[in-house]
C-alpha cells in the first residue's frame, strides 16, 4: 500500500497515530558533536571570590503549549548573577 492510501484508510475510520518525539538528550549530543570530560579542578568550590574566576552554565527546555524553546545561560558562582542568556527554538550551534 502507498502512503496516501494508508492516510486515506485512517481518515477514513477515525485513526489517529501518536508521533514519537526525537529525544532532546540526544539532540543535544549531536549539537555539541562529542561528550568532552575535563578534570575536576574546582571540588565543589565554586564561591571562590574573584569575580568571572568562575562560570557556571545551563540549558534548560521551556515548553509552551506544543512549542519548545532552549533557554542556554551563563552565571558568575561568586556573585551568583546570570551574566548571559540565550533564547533559541533549536539546539544547534549555528545562530538562528
Amino acid at each position: 500500500m502507498s502512503r496516501k492510501k494508508i492516510q486515506r484508510v485512517m481518515r477514513k475510520y477515525g485513526i489517529v497515530y501518536s508521533h514519537r518525539r526525537p529525544n532532546p538528550n540526544k539532540q543535544m549530543a549531536k549539537a555539541k558533536k562529542e561528550l568532552r570530560v575535563v578534570p575536576n579542578q574546582l571540588k565543589r568550590e565554586f564561591k571562590q571570590g574573584i569575580l568571572w574566576k568562575v562560570l557556571l552554565t545551563d540549558t534548560c527546555f521551556l515548553y509552551n503549549g506544543n512549542n519548545m524553546v532552549y533557554l542556554s545561560s551563563i552565571k558568575d558562582a561568586s556573585t551568583n548573577k546570570v551574566l548571559a542568556y540565550h533564547f533559541s527554538y533549536r539546539i544547534t550551534l549555528e545562530n538562528d
